[in-house]
């Protein structure tokens, strides 16, 4: 059974982040721009090999250490330690690059590929050939149907427009390591203090700014949270403490994905409405 819960919140937006190039680090900001694929330049870029497969940081540990940033406007920076960067003219590749059907997951979908120049820098860097590609406003990639209507849309991101994760619930998870990490294991897009450890696993709707957020299913996390986004490193941990504690039917669970109702803009700062949760929590 779910009911309304107290709509005086406890919980406030404290970090926003997206992820223009899928598996590179993420970028943190004080707004976050919600369009209908999700976060504007969200995961709206993607590596794949040369059989068009997508790629990420499952494959490549070392993707944790590029950057993706933005020389506005129009221009897109790949960068990795010291070596000469990329530029990528956005809208000059849009405008001249093919098509590539690529494969993320279950689904192929037709991207923009985004030229030689940044293939030829990836593929260099990163030891094996690959490709940069680009999914546009108007291809529709369906996000599953069992927890989304059909026309919800997504972009390169595993499966839902945005992951929510509380600051409490990374706490939790500190106080049982012995070498504590950063929310940056677990690329979120929205963070938020207040509240107990894992709260988010009890909500259904929430409400930030002016916009509704289905949350729709915990996110089951892949090895990329045991590669240290600093150092490119893998480990054991924190999947090891997490599945002593949030292992559920083999699935280690830390965040909840969420789909977005509306556009607009979300700020840190803003509250966090809580409208409907589960009673026995």
């Amino acid at each position: 059974m779910w009911v309304g819960i107290d709509r005086m919140s406890e919980y406030r937006v404290s970090e926003l982040y997206y992820y223009p190039v899928k598996s590179l680090r993420g970028i943190s900001t004080d707004e976050l721009v919600i369009e209908r694929q999700g976060p504007v330049y969200d995961r709206r870029w993607m590596v794949v090999d040369e059989n068009n497969h997508f790629l990420t940081q499952r494959q490549a540990a070392a993707m944790a250490l590029f950057k993706a940033e933005f020389d506005l406007p129009g221009g897109l920076i790949l960068s990795f330690a010291d070596t000469e960067p990329c530029r990528i003219d956005i809208e000059v590749s849009l405008d001249s690059c093919a098509l590539r059907s690529v494969t993320i997951w279950n689904d192929i979908v037709q991207a923009h590929d985004m030229g030689d120049d940044a293939a030829q820098w990836l593929s260099k860097h990163l030891n094996r050939q690959c490709r940069l590609v680009f999914i546009s406003e108007t291809t529709a990639r369906q996000i599953d149907t069992q927890y989304g209507a059909e026309g919800q849309w997504v972009g390169f991101a595993d499966g839902f427009p945005e992951l929510l994760i509380g600051q409490g619930s990374l706490v939790d998870l500190n106080d049982r390591l012995d070498d504590p990490i950063t929310m940056a294991r677990f690329r979120p897009n929205i963070v938020f203090t207040g509240g107990a450890a894992f709260d988010e696993d009890s909500w259904q709707l929430i409400r930030i700014g002016n916009i509704l957020f289905d949350v729709v299913k915990p996110c089951a996390r892949c090895a990329i949270p045991n590669i240290n986004p600093f150092s490119g490193e893998k480990g054991c941990e924190p999947w090891r403490t997490l599945a002593s504690y949030r292992k559920v039917n083999k699935n280690i669970y830390f965040g909840q994905n969420l789909i977005h109702q509306s556009v607009g803009i979300i700020r840190v700062g803003d509250e966090l409405e809580v409208l409907h949760g589960s009673l026995g929590r």
